[in-house]
């Protein structure tokens, strides 16, 4: 259905949408451990949970998430899968990527903001209001620590960037 793929210390991160098999919902590595149900999912290619993103870190790692009832979570997981942390963020789609020395989540709180996580997963600042809406896809990781996302308006098509400042 979809799927998310990260390389971190402890190996690959795989992580997927299941509509049936191995059962309805969220799962690491096919049927390792389970991150949240679906049961709205129909066997036949409907679901209703999304991915935003996915981190691999030191000590495991972070998926944004939205479960079947439309909310959005930031979870922190050990490399087994095993759930370390569940934050709800907010009640619609989100984003995350390695930023800086960190992270960077992006949500919609009625309208597009981010916020500056630190290593584990702990706020750095306040949030920020941005006039760029969310991407359908990921945020995407630069090698320079910025984040950016691509964003198409009819013929048009925006790139968006977050400048590490430190």
């Amino acid at each position: 259905m979809d799927q998310r793929l990260a390389d971190g210390p402890n190996g690959l991160v795989p992580i997927c949408i299941a509509d049936c098999y191995p059962d309805k919902g969220i799962y690491f590595n096919h049927d390792a451990a389970a991150i949240t149900p679906d049961p709205a999912a129909d066997c036949a290619g409907g679901y209703s949970t999304r991915l935003g993103g996915l981190v691999a870190s030191a000590s495991g790692f972070f998926l944004v998430y939205q479960d079947a009832n439309g909310g959005a979570h930031l979870g922190s997981f050990e490399p087994n899968g095993e759930a370390t942390a569940d934050r709800a963020i907010a009640s619609g789609d989100a984003r995350l990527a390695r930023y800086g020395g960190g992270m960077l989540i992006g949500y919609d709180d009625g309208g597009t903001a981010i916020q500056r996580l630190d290593e584990a997963g702990a706020d750095v600042g306040d949030p920020a209001a941005v006039s760029a809406a969310l991407p359908v896809a990921d945020f995407e990781s630069r090698g320079d620590g910025e984040v950016a996302w691509a964003i198409a308006n009819g013929t048009e098509l925006s790139v968006v960037r977050v400048r590490v400042c430190e």
